[in-house]
C-alpha cells in the first residue's frame, strides 16, 4: 500500500502517517490522514482485501452498506468505495 495509491483515488490530498493496524485475518486495515490544500485534516480508515486474495463479490460493498445503514440510528464512520472498476467490470483494491 502506498499514500500515492490513494492520493489518487481520493483526489488531490496529501497522504500522511498511512500505517497498517494490526487484526483481521482477512483483511487489511490501514488508517491515515488525508491533508486538503487547504489543510483540512481528514483522519481515514481504509479496510481493503489483501492483493491476491480471491474474494466474493460484494463482501465489501455489503459491510459498507451496513455501515451506512448505522448512520440513520447511532454514530458511524462514512464509507468510500474502496475500489474502482475498470474495462470489463474487473475491480481494483486501493
Amino acid at each position: 500500500m502506498h499514500g500515492s495509491d490513494l492520493a489518487a483515488a481520493l483526489g488531490a490530498v496529501e497522504v500522511r502517517g498511512l500505517e497498517r493496524l494490526s487484526g483481521g485475518a482477512s483483511r487489511e486495515t490501514w488508517r491515515f490522514d488525508a491533508v486538503r490544500a487547504d489543510g483540512t485534516v481528514d483522519r481515514l480508515v481504509l479496510r481493503r482485501d489483501p492483493p491476491g486474495r480471491p474474494t466474493v463479490a460484494g463482501t465489501m460493498t455489503n459491510e459498507a452498506d451496513a455501515m451506512r445503514a448505522c448512520l440513520a440510528a447511532c454514530r458511524s464512520p462514512r464509507c468510500w468505495p474502496t475500489t474502482r472498476r475498470r474495462r470489463r467490470g474487473s475491480r481494483r483494491a486501493w
